[in-house]
């Protein structure tokens, strides 16, 4: 059985680490990203990918702004991206886009799980 890629993309290695090993058990292949900005210099050496996950604070971009970039790539518009983030304003903001989902903070991984699926 092939194993669903996921590319996780956040800066609290403490977060990355957890959410990395329970993918991991639930029989999914992960890459971890530390920022948009490694995962952008990474995406066309990477090969396939089913899902992103992102967090929404970074340096130089948010989640958003990486979410809405991708989507104008064809590679990324059938891809499902889901946005970790307390702000749960946002749900209107990401809603609007193909493939693009809120995954507020704190959740539980039953709830990520359920968005993978």
């Amino acid at each position: 059985m092939i194993k669903k890629r996921v590319c996780v993309i956040e800066n609290d290695p403490d977060i990355s680490d957890v959410i990395h090993d329970i993918l991991v058990i639930e029989g999914f292949e992960v890459v971890n990203f530390a920022s948009s900005i490694t995962f952008l210099g990474a995406i066309d050496s990477i090969g396939k990918i089913d899902f992103i996950l992102s967090d929404h604070f970074f340096a130089t971009q948010t989640g958003i702004d990486l979410c809405l970039e991708l989507k104008r790539r064809k590679r990324f518009q059938d891809i499902p991206f889901i946005l970790m983030s307390a702000r749960k304003v946002l749900k209107a903001e990401i809603s609007d886009h193909k493939n693009c989902h809120l995954l507020p903070k704190p959740f539980t991984m039953e709830a990520l799980l359920q968005l993978m699926k």
